[in-house]
């Protein structure tokens, strides 16, 4: 059963109006694995080991679809589409065209930074109708976001068990984890992923950033 938590935010702009948000409270992380045991309950004619490899298998074509350059729909679910930019601004060359002055990329610097995915509006939708009698307040009232008392030590420390634990984490999860709210949480984990000696990088862009362990 989903839960969802009530926020206040600070007021960053001093008008003294309070502004609120609502977050779901995270109840893990399903894995492949998960999902072909899922299909295996469902079709029972197949072992466990078939829906994984199955599922697998199906995995393996969307991602071969979108290194061919296409799109990927999955009807009444959502659109996985590519995201390119520059893996590394050291490889950038200087141009001697009048008209484009300045540095352009060198073309091995073009890579896949992103896989954007677009859910549906009917997969929104179904969701919804499925959690719309299930959604219940984490008790305790309104939670407020404020300065956290904890150390930058103590914070990187629960950001890389969070990493380690559920392979990455959002700006979201962070500010939920230190009760701070999402403006500071950018701040610190922009400090953190500028700090060599933290190791915690990022991945997308945008909406899509999330944060992953240094490899």
């Amino acid at each position: 059963m989903p839960y969802y938590y009530k926020r206040e935010i600070n007021d960053l702009n001093g008008t003294g109006k309070k502004a609120f948000r609502y977050e779901i409270r995270s109840e893990g992380n399903v894995t492949l694995r998960n999902l072909a045991y899922e299909v295996h309950k469902r079709y029972r004619a197949l072992g466990e080991g078939e829906a994984e490899g199955i599922v697998a298998t199906f995995l393996d074509a969307i991602k071969e679809a979108l290194s061919e350059g296409r799109s990927v729909t999955l009807d009444d679910f959502g659109t996985f589409t590519l995201g390119i930019g520059l893996k590394n601004e050291d490889t950038m060359v200087t141009t001697s065209d009048d008209d484009a002055p300045g540095s352009e990329p060198n073309a091995r610097s073009i890579g896949v930074k992103a896989v954007h995915f677009r859910a549906s509006k009917r997969l929104v939708s179904d969701i919804n109708s499925r959690c719309r009698h299930n959604l219940y307040r984490e008790p305790g009232g309104t939670a407020h976001l404020h300065r956290t008392q904890l150390t930058r030590e103590e914070r990187i420390e629960l950001a890389v068990a969070f990493i380690n634990d559920h392979s990455f984490m959002r700006l979201g999860d962070y500010a939920a984890l230190v009760h701070i709210s999402r403006a500071m949480a950018s701040r610190d984990l922009q400090d953190f992923v500028r700090d060599p000696a933290v190791p915690i990088t990022t991945d997308g862009v945008r909406s899509h950033k999330i944060y992953v362990a240094v490899r």
